[in-house]
């Protein structure tokens, strides 16, 4: 073999090797990717799983228990010292019914009156400015 044949096959054999790397790391990314996507698609379809949508239904309807109590310990004059207090209270939870309510399916049923107070109280899965529990509507703040 020449000097000349010997640079061509070094070349060659670069360029292959070169090629050869592109392919591998190529395709460990591509196999990240997938994964990733695979991950995304896992989740997405635990979390509008029965079981998922049923314990976040039920979560909802004790949380709005705690919002209901808190409404009765604001009217109540033994806690009229903690008014304040209890009104946050009662926002937050609030806010975690209406994070909750913004995960459920569509084909997701709730009682009527759960319905009524998220259609009232929530928007874009936060609680609203509106809402009559909002700490910052209520009179005094």
């Amino acid at each position: 073999m020449t000097p000349t044949e010997i640079a061509r096959v070094v070349r060659w054999a670069v360029a292959a090797l070169v090629v050869i790397a592109l392919i591998v790391v190529g395709g460990w990314q591509l196999g990240w990717w997938f994964k990733t996507q695979n991950t995304n698609r896992q989740a997405q379809l635990y979390q509008n799983g029965y079981a998922n949508q049923s314990a976040m239904r039920d979560e909802i309807g004790r949380k709005l228990e705690d919002v209901q109590r808190y409404t009765t310990q604001i009217g109540n004059p033994a806690y009229a010292s903690d008014k304040a207090n209890v009104e946050q209270s009662r926002a937050y939870a609030g806010m975690l019914v209406c994070g909750d309510a913004a995960q459920l399916n569509p084909g997701t049923q709730l009682p009527t009156d759960e319905t009524r107070w998220i259609a009232t109280n929530c928007e874009d899965g936060s609680l609203s400015p509106t809402s009559s529990i909002s700490v910052a509507t209520t009179p005094g703040q």
